[in-house]
């Protein structure tokens, strides 16, 4: 009879098994029950005393969620925050000369000194923005970054020893009008490259493990590049070159963003995003005198695709609950096919300002804090 009774028990259990794997639903006995008075485990069983029978049930594991209280995302986890960057960049090959010292007036003069440059160096500027998730794989990203340089020089002349028939030739004024080859004894200059740029982009994990991610970018970009150049010479009277190059442009922007983190919380990154920013470049050229107002005047606006990349990596710290992050790294920024000041000062001064096709190159330092929430 007590046989019986124990294979009727069995099956009982077997057949609301059954039943759970069926319609999806959880029953207690499903879960891991805290053992009562007059039961005992064996195993991975649950034995208890029913009378005279002993009744050997199967525990399963409780889930996560029911059991345990929730616990910290993982590193990767796209978030909400906000961060802001110190940029220290450069303009790379953006040397202008604007007046050499020559052994006389005339067009046959040579050389006998070092000739007077504008030469852009390091800068500071900044980039602030924020993100805002959308699940814990994807997210919105939004950033504005600003970027001002700005060099000054002079060159003076004493008009005796060391070089007693030394004059300034200007490098900069068109080589047709009346002033070019008369003396000068002073010069200086003023030369300013600045960007900025607008961002908004979706960003998605690709793929990534407890150690690294990769996110994928696509967004849109506004883009805007000014340059400036100032001369000023004494020839004959006060000469004036001043010429402006200013460029905007809206385009689509696709990257990837790569991280790596130890369990010490050292983290590397790479990115890396390339735009396509449709715009115009407008640039102008004058040159006047004193007396005689205005000597030479050019200017000309084309239509053009500028395509831009930004490549970023270094490396970084990452707090152990994940809510502050700090980064130190390489920047570098290209803009092609573009007008560069110096290239369209001498498409000018060749009467040619159209055609001019170069790059402008930004490289520098770029140090980060971010916070999450």
């Amino acid at each position: 009879m007590t046989s019986r009774k124990f294979l009727l028990a069995c099956l009982v259990t077997l057949s609301l098994r059954q039943a759970s794997a069926q319609d999806g639903f959880i029953y207690p006995a499903d879960y891991a029950e805290p053992i009562v008075e007059g039961s005992f485990r064996t195993g991975n069983l649950k034995a208890t005393n029913a009378g005279q029978e002993i009744i050997y049930e199967e525990v399963r594991p409780a889930p996560q969620a029911y059991c345990q209280p929730e616990v910290c995302k993982p590193w990767w986890t796209h978030s909400s925050g906000i961060f802001a960057d110190w940029l220290y960049l450069t303009a790379r090959q953006q040397d202008l000369d604007y007046a050499t010292p020559v052994d006389g007036t005339t067009n046959t003069a040579v050389p006998v000194g070092q000739t007077a440059m504008l030469n852009p160096g390091y800068e500071s500027g900044y980039r602030v923005g924020g993100a805002l998730a959308i699940d814990d794989c994807s997210s919105m990203v939004f950033a504005w970054t600003s970027f001002q340089s700005n060099v000054n020089d002079s060159v003076s002349l004493p008009g005796g020893n060391p070089l007693p028939n030394a004059f300034l030739r200007s490098e900069v004024v068109h080589p047709h009008t009346v002033n070019v080859a008369t003396d000068s004894l002073t010069a200086s200059g003023n030369y300013g490259i600045d960007f900025e740029t607008a961002d908004a982009a979706f960003s998605r994990t690709l793929t990534g493990t407890d150690d690294y991610r990769l996110n994928g970018i696509a967004g849109f970009r506004y883009g805007g590049l000014t340059q400036d150049l100032a001369v000023h010479q004494q020839i004959q009277g006060a000469v004036d070159v001043n010429s402006n190059i200013d460029f905007e442009g809206y385009g689509p922007r696709f990257g990837l963003d790569f991280e790596r983190c130890n369990c010490h919380g050292l983290l590397f990154y790479n990115r890396g995003a390339l735009s396509l920013l449709a715009g115009q470049f407008d640039s102008q050229y004058q040159q006047s005198s004193v007396f005689a107002g205005t000597q030479a005047l050019a200017g000309i606006q084309e239509d053009r695709i500028v395509p831009q990349l930004d490549l970023e990596f270094g490396t970084g710290y990452l707090s152990e609950n994940g809510c502050f992050r700090a980064t130190v790294g390489y920047m570098f920024g290209y803009w092609g096919n573009a007008v560069t000041m110096p290239d369209f000062v001498n498409a000018v001064q060749a009467d040619d300002p159209r055609g001019v096709d170069e790059s402008l190159v930004f490289d520098g330092l770029a140090v980060r804090a971010e916070l999450r929430f």
